[in-house]
């Protein structure tokens, strides 16, 4: 998109879409036109694109998935797809065994989803999804209930039923332009 007025700016701007396609916010470029010439906005514009489409991990253009469909269509014998769902950066996920749940995060969301299968794994699954305030790159169900939610204040103690969300700890607090990211818990339950 470009636009000019009579007051002399010019400006480029691209959508921010969501996982629907629908647009949720929008990113600009704009300046006095002297500066920002009609040939130069044509310039900027695919960098703006660009730049819209990598802020949404490309959530409103091609779908990216790493499904068990082969390149003509059909399924990997053997495999199959356990839940149907959309994310704008879906990661994370746990598997407990013990609960027969499996638990993400939508990064982007934020929110922490948690499905939840019958033992026999052969009816779909319940998947409750939990809306976070913050960026939630991890969430990592703990023995005694709730989760470990790595956030950009560090780790938190979290469970939404008990109404807790507590800071825990934050190593990287002396590194403020660091985020933390996925993580898992090994055998003897260190993250």
């Amino acid at each position: 998109m470009h636009s000019g007025d009579t007051a002399g700016t010019s400006a480029v701007a691209a959508p921010i879409l969501d996982y629907r396609g629908i647009a949720v916010g929008a990113m600009a470029i704009m300046g006095l036109a002297f500066r920002l010439a009609e040939e130069r906005l044509h310039g900027l514009a695919p960098l703006l694109m660009e730049a819209a489409r990598r802020l949404s991990h490309d959530a409103g253009g091609t779908v990216m998935s790493l499904s068990a469909a082969r390149a003509d269509g059909s399924a990997t014998p053997g495999v199959r797809c356990a839940i149907e769902t959309k994310a704008l950066l879906g990661e994370a996920p746990y598997w407990s065994h013990r609960d027969h749940t499996l638990t993400w995060v939508d990064m982007l969301g934020p929110s922490v989803s948690r499905a939840t299968f019958a033992p026999d794994m052969r009816e779909v699954p319940r998947v409750d999804v939990g809306p976070m305030p913050r960026l939630t790159s991890l969430a990592v169900p703990r023995r005694g209930g709730g989760f470990l939610h790595a956030q950009p204040s560090g780790l938190r103690l979290v469970d939404p039923e008990r109404g807790q969300d507590d800071a825990f700890v934050h190593p990287e607090s002396a590194r403020p332009r660091n985020r933390y990211n996925d993580g898992k818990c090994g055998a003897r339950g260190g993250l």
